[in-house]
């Protein structure tokens, strides 16, 4: 049977990359991913939070699934020095209850290894090695790891139970309002710095696994499925292979879901799928299917969450940062995305008009995307671009100082052609023209690769001046056409047809499409 399911893991990790050569295998895999989605939360996946006493088991828990469930404690039942009250829920691999810790008098999350499970003994000790990352942390902002024990031959992890509401429950009341998502994104930045201070990293973050508490602010759970990558911990026996999958595809990233060795990187991009959901509703990469949205996270390109609701710059060039498809472009500091965060909050809206109070409600709001549709495709008339429209406004700027290099090149052909004194002054203002324009241009290619934060100032800034020496350009090469129309009617034309094009066609809407909030 193990090989059975190393095989499926290497064909998941394979899937996207080329056609499987066993299709049963591939349907298999492909059923696996399906039932991930369903059950919603594996073992030391599902959060150990607060759940209405009307609210039925985690999707996909079926209280009389065969044996399991028959040797599953039920409320009531004692468990050690711990009295089993209620079952929170219950994934693939093991179910978490809230039981009272009688020796303490107070209330735990208790989870436990699902029966059969528990006999794997590299599953157990790799749920041990685990468990003592996760102890290492100490921090308000992360639900704290209180003990590992194994009591009748059992596994059972023991951590802070934390009454309150997830942020999932949050955005299915709708839209946070922005004041509240820098709030959180600020205090989840700060408590996953701490984590990564310790060299552990969580691997399955989403808004199922942070809550608000009701007295202590937002908590990240369930670091139960973390792994410390501290370099003493590098001597310890390898417990999770290579290829194997750990946490939710839906907010994994590249490298996770390739299976591969991750650090606190990978959790800085889920944390920008997190943070996408929080200030627009939608997942950023999600598809028809969970195959499809892991497809779309190892190739897509999501649109700025400003082009889905009124948002500050700032705001788009941290998320983008966070969902850097490599690694090595994502942030490489914790710290510094806390700090990015916490400064945003502090600042006076840049980019948008009013204040956080503004924004909390429903002012500056575009139209969300139609319910089904993918976040990186904008629906037609919400005022924004897709996540195309950076792309061509490059493609534009280059191609302009392409063009106007070449028309300087016909410009001097038409005065040698012409041989009057005046077209000279003509060729040389429309020299200085085009240094200018392609000078700004250069100027603005560079800053949005590599200083994204003062892009927006400095294309308000270039903006008057590029329309200026198009429009000065435009006025030269129509000059030049009508003094070498006589000699070289081709050139001529050539001359007025892009000289009118760079009059007409000043800044077109490849500029208000990428960045409308700059130019409107």
């Amino acid at each position: 049977m193990s090989e059975k399911w190393r095989r499926v893991n290497d064909l998941f990790d394979r899937a996207l990359q080329q056609p499987a050569a066993d299709a049963a295998l591939r349907d298999e895999v492909l059923s696996l991913i399906s039932a991930h989605d369903r059950a919603g939360q594996a073992f030391l996946e599902s959060p150990a939070h607060h759940r209405d006493e009307d609210e039925s088991p985690a999707d996909g828990a079926d209280p009389a699934d065969g044996d399991d469930a028959a040797a599953a404690p039920l409320p009531g039942d004692h468990v050690g020095s711990y009295r089993i009250e209620r079952e929170l829920g219950r994934g693939g691999m093991g179910i978490v209850y809230l039981a009272e810790d009688l020796r303490l008098g107070r209330k735990v999350a208790l989870k436990v290894l699902a029966p059969g499970g528990g006999d794997d003994p590299h599953r157990r000790e790799r749920l041990r090695t685990e468990a003592r990352a996760a102890a290492k942390l100490s921090h308000p902002g992360i639900a704290t790891v209180f003990a590992l024990e194994e009591i009748d031959g059992r596994l059972f992890s023991v951590s802070e139970y934390v009454p309150g509401r997830t942020l999932r429950a949050e955005l299915d009341t709708g839209m946070l309002p922005v004041e509240r998502v820098m709030q959180v994104a600020a205090q989840i930045a700060r408590a996953l710095a701490a984590a990564h201070a310790q060299e552990v990293v969580h691997r399955d973050l989403k808004p199922e696994n942070v809550v608000c508490a009701e007295q202590s602010g937002v908590k990240i759970l369930d670091f139960g499925v973390a792994r410390s990558v501290a370099p003493l911990d590098r001597a310890e026996p390898r417990l999770t292979e290579a290829g194997t999958i750990v946490g939710t595809p839906a907010h994994m990233s590249p490298e996770q879901i390739d299976g591969r060795d991750v650090d606190f990187r990978s959790d800085i991009f889920s944390f920008g799928v997190l943070l996408y959901e929080l200030s627009t509703g939608a997942h950023p990469f999600e598809g028809t299917s969970a195959a499809s949205t892991i497809g779309r996270i190892l190739t897509v390109d999501p649109c700025a969450p400003g082009q889905l609701r009124s948002l500050p710059a700032e705001f788009d060039r941290i998320v983008r940062k966070c969902l850097h498809k490599r690694p090595e472009d994502r942030y490489q500091s914790t710290s510094d995305l806390a700090l990015d965060l916490e400064h945003l909050r502090a600042s006076p809206l840049s980019g948008t008009a009013g204040s956080w109070s503004d924004l909390g409600g429903t002012a500056g709001l575009r139209p969300g995307p139609r319910r089904g549709s993918r976040a990186g495709e904008m629906d037609p008339g919400t005022g924004g671009g897709t996540a195309d429209s950076p792309r061509w406004w490059r493609v534009h700027q280059m191609s302009a100082v392409g063009v106007y290099t070449v028309m300087i090149v016909v410009a001097w052909l038409a005065h040698q052609s012409a041989s009057r004194d005046w077209t000279v002054v003509l060729f040389f203002a429309g020299v200085a023209a085009a240094a200018l324009n392609g000078t700004l241009r250069v100027h603005l290619l560079f800053t949005e690769r590599h200083n994204a934060p003062a892009f927006r100032a400095e294309l308000r800034r270039a903006t008057p001046w590029l329309r200026a020496s198009d429009t000065a350009l435009g006025l030269v090469l129509m000059a030049l056409a009508i003094a070498v129309a006589g000699v070289h009617s081709s050139v001529a034309i050539l001359l007025a047809a892009v000289g009118a094009a760079s009059i007409i066609a000043v800044e077109p809407a490849t500029t208000d499409a990428a960045f409308p909030e700059t130019t409107t």
